[in-house]
């Protein structure tokens, strides 16, 4: 999961580089969707790591 989600911030990387950092018009969507999903594999593999540490019911709600 780690690793997906550092190809996904990757590509986000190299897309800003390339736009230089300014986003117009249609280059913002791709770019956030590219956070998003980069995000989305890092909260899932921390809640994974917590259930390994902590045991099955380490979150209170």
């Amino acid at each position: 999961m780690n690793i997906a989600a550092e190809i996904a911030c990757l590509a986000a990387l190299v897309l800003r580089i390339n736009k230089g950092g300014r986003f117009k018009g249609s280059a913002r969507w791709p770019y956030f969707v590219l956070v998003v999903v980069s995000t989305l594999p890092v909260l899932t593999a921390s809640h994974y790591g917590g259930k390994m540490v902590y045991g099955e019911n380490f979150l209170l709600f």
